[in-house]
């Protein structure tokens, strides 16, 4: 205890400095929603010649005209938080 007690007189540590637990979001809200919407939109209305998302051409789309680079995986990370489920 008194190891500890020490240590926080040397350090001087702030406790009404708030503590950040755990990583920043990678997307910003208006990105996600971005995301969702490309997906739940058909290639076709928006002039594409396919008529079936794929993971690449949903990652190529959002880097294209929206500007979001993104994977496959940060995709599917955002559909499975908001709770869809990609077709198979």
């Amino acid at each position: 205890m008194r190891k500890r007690i020490r240590r926080f007189n040397v350090e001087r540590l702030d406790l009404k400095k708030p503590v950040s637990l755990g990583r920043r979001p990678t997307y910003t809200p208006e990105q996600t929603a971005t995301v969702i919407a490309s997906a739940l939109t058909k290639p076709q209305t928006l002039g594409l010649p396919f008529a079936a998302w794929t993971w690449d051409r949903l990652a190529a789309y959002l880097h294209e005209h929206k500007g979001i680079a993104t994977q496959r995986s940060g995709i599917d990370e955002i559909l499975l938080h908001e709770g869809l489920r990609w077709r198979k």
